[in-house]
C-alpha cells in the first residue's frame, strides 16, 4: 500500500481527524476522557493560526495526521510552529511513513514563512529518536506545573 503526505483543510477532515484523535486518545490515556475542541481547531484554522497535514493510503483512506499551532513569540518577534498532535496508525509504524509526514509539514511550514517548527513528545517514550530521524534537533527541554 503506498501512503502519501498531503496539506489538508481541517474544517473538510473533521470527521477522519475526529476518529484518528479518538483513537491517540485512547491508547494514550484509555477510553474515557476524549475532549478536544474541534471548533476551537477549526476557528485557529480560519484564522491562519493552525493547519493540518495527512498521511492517506492510495484509497484515500487517513492513515496518520499532524497538526500544527502557529504562534508568534513576542520576545523575538517571530513565528513559531508547534505541535498540537501527531498519530499514525498502528499498521502503518515502523516504516519511514512518520518521518515522512512530520519532514512534509515541516518543510511547508517553513515555505509559508514560518522559521522555527516545535515538537513535542511524553517523556515517558522514545519518540525523540524518531523526531531526530525526521530531520529535527533537540535544543530544549519542557517541564510543566500541573496537568
Amino acid at each position: 500500500m503506498t501512503l502519501t503526505v498531503h496539506q489538508e483543510r481541517f474544517a473538510d477532515s473533521v470527521t477522519d481527524a475526529t476518529v484518528l484523535m479518538a483513537m491517540h486518545w485512547k491508547e494514550l490515556y484509555g477510553a474515557a476522557g476524549f475532549r478536544a475542541d474541534i471548533g476551537g481547531m477549526t476557528d485557529m484554522e480560519a484564522r491562519g493560526e493552525f493547519f493540518y497535514f495527512t498521511l492517506r493510503s492510495d484509497k484515500g483512506e487517513l492513515a496518520g495526521h499532524l497538526g500544527m499551532m502557529i504562534i508568534r513569540q513576542p520576545l523575538y518577534g517571530k513565528l513559531i510552529a508547534m505541535d498540537l498532535f501527531y498519530y499514525i496508525l498502528p499498521e502503518h509504524r515502523g516504516g519511514t511513513a512518520i518521518c515522512k509526514l512530520l519532514r512534509f509539514g515541516a518543510e511547508s511550514l517553513q515555505r509559508m514563512g514560518i522559521p522555527q517548527i516545535s515538537m513535542s513528545h511524553p517523556a515517558d517514550n522514545n519518540l525523540g529518536a524518531l523526531l531526530k530521524r525526521a530531520g529535527f534537533r533537540k535544543t530544549s527541554e519542557i517541564y510543566n506545573f500541573g496537568e
